[in-house]
């Protein structure tokens, strides 16, 4: 074992003794103990590594450390993040370290261009109610108009059209469970039903 992998084992140890590099031990990146097959927080481990606080590096940067020691970090998803989300809800963890100063990365991406008066016309014929719950619309605008968003029941990423015909004004609420809920393969078979009848 290299003087280098020694200092990564010594930097579970010193977590597992309760050292932690910052105020807090809470994690969204994951490493297993080699040791105690314990799962713990890569930025901590690495901070401690590195003799360093979480917030004067950034996660990436532990990652792809702790990758060169043969050290695999698991992202944030799966039963892992539903996990911690039940320990941050029950208050077992601290808030995460973050990044002080986050970097910036560039990217390209392609957007469908969408007719704004095809968004007016399904917010007015909603008349200020979403139209999956049919609740009245959660706050006003800047402008003073009820807040409802536009969503293509047929996505136009799946070549879903931009008309009327294919958009529902939905609460916030509403919209969000059309992309990510548990169910929102039957929520969106709802919202065809609902704008087939119009």
């Amino acid at each position: 074992m290299s003087s280098e992998e020694s200092k990564i084992i010594k930097a579970f140890r010193r977590y597992r003794n309760g050292e932690r590099a910052g105020n807090n031990k809470a994690r969204t990146w994951m490493v297993q103990d080699p040791e105690t097959d314990e799962w713990v927080g890569a930025k901590q481990i690495w901070g401690l590594y590195r003799n360093q606080k979480c917030g004067e590096f950034n996660t990436s940067d532990a990652i792809s450390g702790l990758r060169d020691f043969n050290v695999a970090p698991v992202g944030p998803h799966g039963s892992y993040l539903n996990s911690y989300f039940e320990d941050a809800a029950a208050g077992r963890v601290n808030p995460p370290c973050g990044n002080e100063k986050p970097k910036k990365r560039s990217r390209t991406v392609s957007v469908t261009d969408r007719d704004p008066f095809v968004a007016s016309y399904a917010r007015a014929r909603a008349k200020g109610r979403c139209e999956a719950c049919h609740l009245p619309a959660p706050f006003s605008d800047n402008h003073g108009s009820p807040f409802l968003e536009v969503h293509h029941v047929v996505h136009l990423r799946a070549g879903g059209a931009d008309t009327p015909a294919n958009t529902v004004a939905l609460c916030p609420n509403c919209h969000r469970r059309a992309h990510y809920s548990s169910d929102a393969i039957s929520f969106t078979k709802e919202l065809k039903l609902i704008r087939s009848g119009a």
